[in-house]
């Protein structure tokens, strides 16, 4: 670590402590929501893989996401607490971002101590926090983070072992496919968009190099993106095609991609305006850092002209563009209009790769002073501990109250389903649950948060807010 400097590489640390411990304090006083409660008791009643198949073949096909689902409520069945999924949620994420940059270390012929990867690892999944257009809806909610949370964490593994060099080809190969084969079957909209990627990528490099066929796929890299395709692909086939879609289609507006076009260009002015532009800060100081590490692995490097620079800006702020789109269509084109927060998950992960890239970029390729890099890099640093310490803070005071009120309706309703009450209950409403995923329920007595509820507990009254 000579030249990064122990200070550095402390506070960086610091800051992923910071953002674990905002994870395990939300995920103690985090509840089941809305649909997962239909989903445990159809796991009660059917078990993980009937459950499964069920809701395949009647109204959702992501089985992926599904099968992990019931798995999961299987577990909180026996534990009655979402806190130990939370811990597995977030170390996952976290050993797949470091597992992705630990392999772009070795293919690159870099030489990057193993600290210093976890560190900024750490960093890249608090920015992927706090970018998170729903964090409630992808992080919280589990029903919902299994099908938008999940896909990326497959994706990232995936592409790990296609980067992987110190693997065996087989060993690598198959681990590539299996979780691109994941990635297919546990989304609708990050599936496509891996797909298209690759076979551009496929489709340019075939075109510049102008090889055939058989030269093409002497490279290892070109086999394994062919690989990860056909398991993708996979994945997705058994997703797209199944029973469920037809009877999902039927309860939502009919496809139009005419329609599709406008209802694209107008989710992208919400989402610039709503989404972005109020979280312009987080951009900025989770994405500081990583200029200093782009200058420390560019010391004693000779430094290209600037327009070099200006033009890798403007092919990658190009791709992010067109990649945004294609997120934004896909949902415009399936619902006739901008899908749900969670929708835009990986919009957010587009985002900070397009600017952990850029800084990099920036701190390898231009001279820099380094007396105010330095600077500026405890500033960003110290400016994201304060962003996790008070989000500590606040969310803690708001999901602690959350929790409190929504365990003691809970234990009100059983109390009274206990002395044989018949009689329609009007709730008081839950205090905010700040980035927690709300448990609310509906003035309407047959709304479906209300339904659902109502037989998680097994009442057998009506149940609505006052």
């Amino acid at each position: 670590m000579t030249g990064f400097g122990n200070k550095k590489l402390i506070l960086l640390y610091a800051a992923g402590v910071l953002f674990v411990v905002l994870i395990l304090v939300l995920g103690y006083y985090n509840r089941l929501a809305i649909d997962d409660y239909a989903y445990l008791l159809e796991e009660k009643t059917l078990g993980i893989r009937a459950a499964t198949l069920n809701t395949y073949l009647t109204w959702d096909t992501r089985w992926v996401g599904f099968l992990l689902l019931n798995g999961f409520l299987k577990l909180y069945e026996k534990t009655q607490t979402l806190l130990w999924f939370h811990v597995f949620s977030l170390f996952s994420v976290i050993f797949s971002i470091h597992f992705v940059l630990k392999q772009i270390v070795k293919e690159r012929h870099i030489h990057l101590p193993g600290p210093i990867i976890l560190a900024f690892a750490l960093l890249f999944a608090a920015g992927f926090f706090f970018l998170t257009p729903g964090i409630g809806e992808t992080w919280f909610w589990i029903n919902s983070s299994v099908t938008y949370l999940w896909p990326i964490v497959f994706y990232f593994l995936g592409l790990g072992f296609m980067l992987g060099s110190g693997q065996g080809v087989r060993f690598s190969s198959f681990f590539c496919f299996f979780f691109f084969f994941l990635t297919g079957g546990s989304s609708y909209e990050l599936p496509p968009l891996v797909l298209i990627s690759f076979i551009s990528f496929l489709f340019y490099k075939g075109h510049k190099n102008s090889t055939l066929l058989k030269t093409f796929l002497k490279s290892k890299m070109n086999r394994t993106i062919c690989i990860a395709i056909v398991g993708c692909a996979s994945g997705f086939a058994i997703n797209y095609f199944g029973p469920g879609n037809s009877v999902r289609q039927s309860a939502e507006p009919p496809e139009s991609i005419l329609r599709a076009f406008p209802v694209t260009a107008v989710s992208l002015l919400k989402l610039v305006l709503l989404d972005i532009f109020p979280k312009i800060p987080y951009i900025l100081f989770f994405s500081v850092p990583w200029i200093f590490l782009g200058n420390f692995l560019g010391k004693g490097r000779v430094k290209p002209e600037n327009s070099k620079f200006g033009m890798t800006v403007l092919v990658s702020t190009g791709l992010l563009l067109v990649l945004t789109v294609i997120s934004l269509f896909i949902p415009a084109y399936l619902l006739s209009e901008m899908g749900p927060k969670r929708s835009l998950t990986q919009i957010s992960v587009y985002l900070l790769v397009w600017s952990t890239f850029l800084s990099v970029y920036a701190g390898y390729r231009l001279e820099l002073n380094q007396k105010a890099l330095i600077a500026v890099f405890y500033i960003s640093v110290l400016s994201c501990m304060i962003i996790l310490g008070l989000a500590i803070v606040s969310q803690q005071a708001i999901a602690s109250s959350y929790a409190r009120a929504l365990d003691k309706r809970v234990s009100y309703l059983q109390g009274l389903k206990e002395k044989g009450n018949k009689a329609w209950v009007k709730l008081e409403p839950l205090p905010a649950s700040g980035y927690l995923y709300s448990a609310e329920i509906s003035t309407d007595t047959s709304h479906f948060s209300n339904v659902q509820f109502q037989k998680s507990l097994s009442l057998n009254f009506k149940i609505s807010l006052k």
